[in-house]
């Protein structure tokens, strides 16, 4: 048999093992299913956690020690095309945040998300009922309110490129024979009720409620002149809460106090905060009567948090409490995130379902809320929201560090030709070690949480110097050195993702709960540096100990095996993008080991290497069921109930991602950097001379690591990050080896 096919056989067999060790592992994200026959939600918008824990909101201090406690991800695509932008909101809108909630996945919205009206309330000469039907061929029936703004609100999707129906709650209970209520609003002199959008069905209707002007009073002395009819509230509570399944009450002071914000002064927007809260709070009290009396679970939540919170910080976690006779008590804990005390905006609607019974829409990205017990759930998540915070806050030094490493490389080159051969370029050699050492130093810099960019940027010079300066101290010799860096980052961040992965959530290289692009796993900024470094260290390995091919087969069979599981395992790195590269950059090294060139052959059994790796990882994280699959899982799912088209949606996405990257992101300059100082370097140096020969093993990390970028750039939506992570260990061995040969003195 073909050597190069028993070392795929002997690799896949030792990635079986590795991702069973990983899965068995790992517990699922799971909880015991909880029924009810009622939910009530309640809308307390722009308020933040502490809000919710100050001394003023006694009741609903009691909410949150005798029920569940967590942080929702409030994010959404933005606004549509060509609307005018509102208060400080930049990349969403608080309309896109209610929608959200009724749609069970990310939608956006704009000003139309705010006109709902009782059916028989007159809307500029005509009554709501009417434009309704002229906009959508549809009655009222029974609904007592409705959405004029369906319409546009279907339309607004069009723009996203994933499938997403709005109302899809509403109309799955509905289906369900289950009926839905919508109380209260924030009007200020004009229509703010996009709390009907939570529950409403697919065609703008709710059964109950009064979402009407009587249910805000005239106030000079409030926000923006209004306040909430809190008694007219409670009466309709008290109507509705029995009679529906559903039923979305919004408190509005909050609303109306954030909004006046940018036209009060601070004290005065303290003030009018500090008396909604109080208010609010009154008004909680009164409806955790009302909902105990009546069986039902309340979910208390903010779906979207104050406009200076987004200004200063762009922290969009808002506090959720889940409360109710026999609902246990704790941490939140999602499917969609696997994090402790943190959920999405998504998984609202899918859990209200699964509390009521009822079977999940398709097209709902949610999962259905569990607990977690923890006897200090607000401590812990006020820690969590601290350092989620100051990790957003220290973003920038990312796109910082990016433009900083292309200035390197291109001052490196120029100095390059101006330093004549000896000590002076041997000197200049060993400053190459620094770009591979960014990465380590970001993840480690996590340790040690700050969100001062100046303080950060400290960090990455200390950890980075520290690390090369050890190294060279330890090993001696700059490409050593090199192997020496990466190693430790590899089993670091190894080790990390085994035991939780807590270094890799909170580093600024890492993903954020707060963007919400992922919230567990591997993100591509890592996952491209732990790959081009694993694959440097293994092969330097192999070239300092002068390691026969036979063994060279094995030892990268072993690193393909463990790559793959801590990188593509679903319930450790949950990098599928990652996992082909791993499968890609080890498949190329393995037949860089025959002697021979990359023929058809090869290209099929990488192919099929990949399938392989793939269908292991999908198996066993189907078989986990919805709640816990990770987002191949989900990915399969979907596309085999969806069709060709969904996997369109899903090529369109990560190219549009790819494509945007690489017109505007620093990372793409990065790739153009690193390849025009090597092509420079070895092309122009020494053209006197012969050409210098690239030593074997060392030729076989180079073909990885290309491989490896390239994969990356192709198969994730971010790939051209994961390529200028992992092209950087490439580009700095390279150079090393140049400046020996420059002097005539081969690497060690």
């Amino acid at each position: 048999m073909n050597r190069i096919l028993k070392s795929a056989i002997l690799s896949l067999g030792l990635l079986c093992l590795f991702a069973g060790i990983c899965m068995a592992g790992a517990r699922p994200v799971a909880g015991e299913r909880f029924t009810v026959r009622r939910v009530a939600v309640i809308l307390l918008p722009a308020t933040t956690l502490s809000d919710l824990l100050s001394a003023d909101m006694p009741n609903t201090g009691m909410l949150i020690k005798g029920g569940a406690l967590g942080l929702m991800n409030s994010r959404t695509p933005g606004r549509p095309d060509g609307e005018a932008p509102e208060s400080y909101y930049l990349d969403y809108s608080p309309q896109s945040a209610y929608v959200t909630l009724g749609a069970g996945a990310r939608a956006v919205a704009g000003v139309d998300a705010r006109y709902a009206f009782n059916r028989d309330e007159n809307v500029l000469g005509v009554s709501a009922k009417d434009i309704l039907f002229r906009r959508t061929l549809t009655g009222a029936d029974d609904a007592r309110i409705i959405h004029t703004g369906i319409a546009k609100l279907v339309h607004d999707q069009e723009s996203l490129n994933y499938s997403i129906t709005v109302g899809a709650l509403g109309s799955a209970l509905k289906a369900a024979e289950m009926k839905t209520a919508v109380i209260g609003n924030s009007d200020d002199g004009t229509p703010r009720r996009e709390a009907v959008a939570v529950c409403m069905d697919g065609r703008g209707r709710v059964d109950l409620g009064d979402v009407g002007p009587l249910m805000s009073l005239p106030s000079p002395l409030s926000p923006l002149g209004f306040r909430t009819n809190t008694p007219r509230l409670l009466l309709e509570a008290e109507r509705c809460i029995p009679q529906a399944e559903l039923t979305v009450i919004e408190l509005g002071d909050t609303a109306r106090a954030d909004r006046a914000r940018p036209y009060t002064m601070d004290a005065v927007y303290k003030r009018n905060m500090s008396a909604a809260l109080k208010e609010a709070d009154q008004v909680i009290g009164k409806l955790t009567g009302i909902a105990a009396k009546n069986g039902a679970l309340i979910v208390l939540l903010s779906p979207y948090p104050p406009s200076s919170v987004m200004a200063k910080t762009k922290n969009s976690l808002c506090p959720v409490v889940v409360f109710g006779e026999g609902f246990p008590s704790g941490l939140i804990l999602s499917g969609s995130t696997r994090t402790a005390g943190i959920c999405t905006n998504a998984d609202i609607a899918p859990s209200i379902l699964g509390w009521l019974g009822v079977p999940s829409p398709k097209e709902f990205m949610g999962r259905c809320i569990a607990v977690k017990g923890c006897p200090d759930a607000a401590g812990y998540l006020l820690w969590f929201n601290n350092r989620a915070g100051m990790q957003v806050k220290s973003y920038a030094v990312v796109r910082q560090v990016v433009v900083a490493t292309i200035v390197f490389v291109v001052v490196f080159t120029l100095l390059w030709f101006l330093i004549p051969f000896g000590p002076g370029r041997r000197t200049l050699s060993t400053l190459a070690l620094l770009p591979p050492s960014v990465a380590p130093a970001l993840f480690f810099a996590a340790l040690l949480p700050t969100g001062s960019i100046v303080v950060a940027w400290l960090q990455v010079l200390v950890f980075s110097a520290l690390l090369v300066w050890g190294a060279l101290l330890i090993m001696r010799e700059e490409l050593r050195a090199l192997m020496l860096i990466s190693g430790i980052f590899t089993v670091a961040v190894a080790l990390d993702l085994l035991c939780g992965g807590m270094l890799s959530r909170f580093s600024i290289l890492g993903y954020s709960v707060v963007d919400g692009a992922r919230y567990y796993g591997l993100g591509n900024e890592l996952m491209g540096a732990l790959l081009g470094g694993s694959l440097l260290a293994v092969c330097v390995i192999l070239y300092s100990v002068k390691a026969a091919r036979g063994v060279a087969r094995i030892v990268l069979a072993c690193g393909l095996a463990a790559a793959v599981a801590v990188i593509g395992s679903p319930m450790v790195g949950a990098n599928m993008g990652g996992a082909i590269s791993v499968v890609a950059a080890f498949g190329v090294a393995l037949a860089a080991t025959s002697g021979q060139t990359l023929n058809l052959r090869r290209v099929l059994l990488i192919v099929l290497g990949v399938a392989a790796v793939l269908s292991v990882f999908a198996g066993l994280d189907m078989l986990r069921g919805p709640e816990n699959e990770s987002h191949l899982g989900r990915a399969l799912r979907l596309m085999c109930s969806g069709g060709p088209e969904h996997i369109w949606l899903i090529i369109k996405r990560k190219l549009a991602m790819n494509f945007m990257l690489v017109r505007f992101s620093g990372w793409s300059r990065l790739i153009l950097a690193y390849v025009a100082s090597l092509a420079a370097i070895l092309a122009l140096s020494d053209k006197n001379k012969k050409p210098w020969p690239l030593p074997y093993y060392l030729r076989v990390a180079v073909l990885g690591i290309a491989a490896a970028s390239a994969a990356a750039f192709i198969f994730n939506d971010s790939g051209v990050v994961a390529a200028g992570t992992c092209l950087g260990y490439a580009w700095s061995m390279l150079v090393i080896l140049a400046a020996r040969a420059a002097d005539g003195k081969p690497a060690r």
